[in-house]
């Protein structure tokens, strides 16, 4: 416990340093790393060091290092959240391999709040223990200094505050050296990280887990199945499936006749946002209510005593949906072709990748025999896997660079493109010097004088928060981005004095 203390020690100060008044940027990818580094070290002197060798030890590192890279790298919000998130999950498999994610998440929780309790009671109990040890003398050796020493310093600074004669005659002890905000600012991390780093589990969430299963026990039944007898429930079954395969196939043939006949020659009165959001919107719904009735339908004793047939309607149905997400695919490309790239349109792929791994793992369940945990316990990993990942991309530059590079002045929303903000300005003022005849930027300046006042506000921002923050702060993004904005200082002045 004393050497676990030390490290305790060690890792306060080096998250106080990396973000006393700091913004979030590599320090979050350092902090990362050293969390890592130091937890890992304590279970090694605890001679336990077999977690090393596990998948998912190191999928947790790694994820929560990699979300500390994305704040390095990009710095958005989602990173930040995401970082919250793999730190919560790698806490939890650090000191339990077994955990789901959802499951970790409310250990870490619980060990953060019962932190606060253990930090008080270790501290009493530093009082309780009788007997003189080496350890209790060190203690005691310790405090017999630095109470005295602590409380002189504190009514020092008072009286040099209320007096100033008595400042005058004390100022040669410079105690201006000493940060009371940092020393604040340390404590308070030493008490609210304490629970995270001297981890307690909960009994009740560890039994809960555990019996959590991943594989459906031949003998499990339930009051529906009981009342509805194996034989009816194969009937619902069966009629169910062939009815909604039928209708999938007819949905799926409409749309793939709309994809391949008439996306080729289209409509002029074609709304591409009415067609792809609406056919969106029912996916949703769909692919979830699809998971939801496979996954109740082979809950028992269906998935021993059914027939291969009716679990070949199932996967038959979820195949049909894949393909489904396939043709909604071809249908946001052809609207981002047509009309660009926005946050909504990313939003449907991201959407899309993410139902088709659902209902791939739905077929994984349903051929392996598999329970609705598997299912949650492997889709929250590869969404927090898929997330995590979203997290390093600029998407603002990606959409303000696409739609600035692939559509035709006419079609694009400027409006929309400014509201990007950051990300957008340097690349509007390129767009500006190089079309700066063309109609769209004739025929409204007021707009283009809006952007340049924005740039030149952002500009300064960037440099003042450069100014004011060390390198702990640093980003890679924003210095790219302020980089960039250097670039088109001249132009902004030039159409400043017009």
């Amino acid at each position: 416990m004393h050497k676990k203390m030390l490290f305790y020690i060690t890792l306060v100060l080096i998250i106080a340093n990396l973000t006393y008044q700091e913004y979030f940027g590599l320090n979050a990818f350092i902090i990362s790393l050293s969390y890592v580094v130091i937890t890992t070290l304590v279970r090694i002197k605890d001679n336990s060091s077999n977690f090393l060798l596990t998948k998912k030890w190191w999928l947790a590192a790694l994820l929560y290092v990699g979300n500390g890279f994305a704040i390095f790298y990009m710095n958005s919000s989602l990173s930040v959240w995401f970082y919250v998130i793999s730190f919560f999950f790698y806490t939890a498999v650090h000191h339990q391999l077994f955990l789901s994610l959802p499951i970790s998440i409310l250990q870490t929780g619980q060990s953060f709040f019962s932190g606060f309790y253990q930090f008080f009671e270790s501290i009493s109990k530093l009082f309780d223990k009788k007997g003189e040890t080496d350890k209790n003398k060190s203690v005691v050796r310790f405090l017999i200094y630095t109470i005295p020493l602590i409380i002189a310093i504190i009514f020092l600074k008072l009286y040099q505050s209320a007096d100033e004669t008595f400042y005058e005659w004390t100022k040669f002890i410079n105690l201006d050296w000493i940060s009371w905000t940092f020393i604040v600012f340390y404590c308070i991390l030493f008490i609210g990280l304490f629970g995270f780093f001297f981890y307690l589990e909960n009994k009740d969430l560890t039994k809960l887990e555990a019996s959590l299963k991943n594989n459906i026990s031949e003998t499990y039944t339930d009051k529906v199945e009981s009342y509805m007898g194996v034989d009816n429930e194969k009937k619902i079954a069966m009629s169910l499936l062939i009815t909604l395969n039928l209708m999938l196939l007819l949905y799926n043939f409409i749309d793939l006749k709309f994809i391949l006949v008439d996306l080729p020659s289209p409509n002029p009165n074609l709304r591409y946002s009415d067609l792809l959001h609406g056919g969106v919107n029912s996916l949703i719904t769909s692919i979830i209510l699809v998971i939801f009735i496979l996954t109740f339908i082979y809950r028992g004793q269906l998935n021993f005593s059914g027939s291969k047939f009716i679990k070949s309607l199932a996967v038959f149905w979820l195949c049909l949906n894949l393909l489904m997400i396939a043709t909604t695919v071809v249908k946001n490309y052809e609207y981002i072709t047509h009309w660009g790239l926005t946050y909504k349109r990313i939003g449907v792929y991201i959407y899309l990748l993410l139902a088709a791994f659902g209902l791939v793992l739905t077929i994984i369940k349903l051929v392996r025999i598999k329970s609705l945990w598997f299912l949650i316990r492997n889709t929250s990993i590869g969404f927090l896997i898929c997330f995590s990942a979203m997290g390093v991309v600029n998407w603002d530059k990606m959409i303000v660079q696409y739609n600035l590079t692939e559509l035709k002045p006419e079609q694009i929303d400027f409006d929309y493109l400014l509201s990007l903000q950051d990300e957008a300005y340097p690349h509007l003022i390129a767009y500006y010097n190089d079309h700066r005849k063309d109609p769209v930027i004739t025929e409204d300046r007021p707009f283009w004088h809006i952007i340049f006042e924005r740039f030149d506000s952002k500009k300064n921002s960037l440099k003042n928060k450069q100014l004011y923050s060390t390198w702990r702060s640093i980003n890679i993004r924003e210095t790219q981005l302020l980089a960039e904005m250097n670039r088109y200082n001249l132009i902004f002045i030039s159409n400043k004095r017009r």
